[in-house]
Formats: structure tokens, C-alpha cells, sequence
């Protein structure tokens, strides 16, 4: 449902850009079982590797401006893969996110990172956006940006896209144009 929902708000912002959308899922997954999710990560990374490759052949996109993004357990998820394919994924954005469950290494930490939360989130989401960015900055990435939406909770809302495309435009396409 919240999977959903992230997807429409997407939407909502993609229809002026020149974006392509993949939003891969655990095809085992029933519907509220974050922790089957989280449980797949390293299955459900493979999968997204394998199609933003395909799609990165067939569509000729530019593969410095692949974002890997994802809500909750999607979002853990979506930090795995981040981790395990440094080649791939040239930016990740964790929303509402729980974990992580293991630590990011020093490959690939020019990548930037935004992580957003809810002020009004669950605990452990709130406490685990700490987890997500004190791991990165150990780990020497050096672009990471944490944000709580005011009044937001356990959701991706119109204002953590708004969030997450103004950090798209100004930190990673700005600055990569800079490089």
C-alpha cells in the first residue's frame, strides 16, 4: 500500500521530466510483511540490478542518473542493493526506512544519499534514519542528507517528494554537472 502510494506521488512530480520509473518488488511478498522484504534484500537487489541494466541497454539512459529509492522495508531493501552494486546505482534515497542490517563499506561513497523520515514516524524509524546516516558518514560518504518532513509519519507524502526532487535537482544533478 505504501509502495502504491510513493508510486503516485512519483508520478506527480515525473510528468515534466525525462525520467524512465522501474519499481521492482518481491514477487513473494504479502501485502504488510515488511520483514519478507527485508528478509529478500539481497534477491530483490539482484532483480533490480538486472533490470536497470536492461533498461539502461534499451533506453540508452545516462547511468550517472540512476537513483535507487524505496519506502520502509522497500527502502532497507533498496539500501542493500545502493550497497551491493556501486556500479549501478549513482544515487539512493531511503524513505521511512528501517535498518540497516549491515554496514555500508567505502566503495562507491562519492554517491549522495537522501534519507527522510516523518517527525511524527515510528521510533525505530526516526532512530534508524541516526543508524543510516552515522553508517554512511563512517563509512566516508560525504553526501548525505537527512530530512524530516514536519507533522509526517509512517508515509511517503506530496512533501517527501517535493523533499526528494528538490535534493535530486540541487545536489545530484547540480553538482554532478559541476564535476
Amino acid at each position: 500500500d505504501g509502495g502504491v502510494k510513493m508510486r503516485a506521488h512519483m508520478l506527480k512530480f515525473l510528468k515534466d521530466k525525462d525520467w524512465i520509473l522501474v519499481c521492482p518488488t518481491n514477487a513473494g511478498l504479502v501485502r504488510g510483511n515488511a520483514g519478507q522484504t527485508v528478509k529478500d534484500a539481497d534477491k530483490v537487489a539482484d532483480a533490480s540490478r538486472s533490470a536497470v541494466e536492461k533498461m539502461l541497454k534499451s533506453y540508452r539512459a545516462d547511468k550517472n542518473r540512476v537513483l535507487v529509492m524505496g519506502y520502509s522495508g522497500g527502502g532497507h531493501t533498496m539500501a542493500r542493493c545502493f550497497e551491493k552494486y556501486p556500479e549501478t546505482f549513482a544515487a539512493m534515497a531511503v524513505c521511512s526506512c528501517n535498518g540497516p542490517t549491515f554496514s555500508f563499506s567505502s566503495t562507491g561513497n562519492g554517491r549522495p544519499v537522501f534519507i527522510t523520515y516523518g517527525e511524527k514516524d515510528l521510533a525505530n524509524i526516526i532512530r534508524d534514519a541516526g543508524k543510516y546516516k552515522d553508517g554512511l558518514t563512517r563509512a566516508g560518504y560525504k553526501s548525505v542528507k537527512s530530512v524530516a518532513i514536519p507533522d509526517g509519519k509512517h508515509q511517503v507524502s506530496e512533501a517527501t517528494m517535493s523533499a526528494l526532487f528538490a535534493w535530486w535537482d540541487e545536489d545530484v544533478v547540480k553538482q554532478g554537472a559541476k564535476k
